[in-house]
């Protein structure tokens, strides 16, 4: 760890996956704004608020996704 730094390496990583708005707060946001608007509500980059939005939205669809086993045999 560097004396500069604020946390140690694992932290940092582990804290950069995760967003830092709510899922709901977020789509809150984007149903009346843009990226680029919603990005200087956040105080963050553009591009940050896109990936924090795909990375919901991957989310609900993997919990929405069922997947139906077909047994056809023959």
């Amino acid at each position: 760890m560097n004396k500069e730094s604020k946390m140690c390496k694992k932290c940092y990583e582990k804290e950069k996956q995760h967003p830092k708005v709510s899922k709901e707060e977020l789509f809150k946001i984007m149903k009346t704004n843009s990226y680029y608007s919603a990005a200087e509500l956040l105080g963050v980059d553009r591009k940050t608020v896109a990936r924090w939005y795909n990375y919901y939205i991957k989310e609900e669809r993997e919990k929405d996704n069922i997947v139906v086993c077909s047994t056809n045999e023959g």
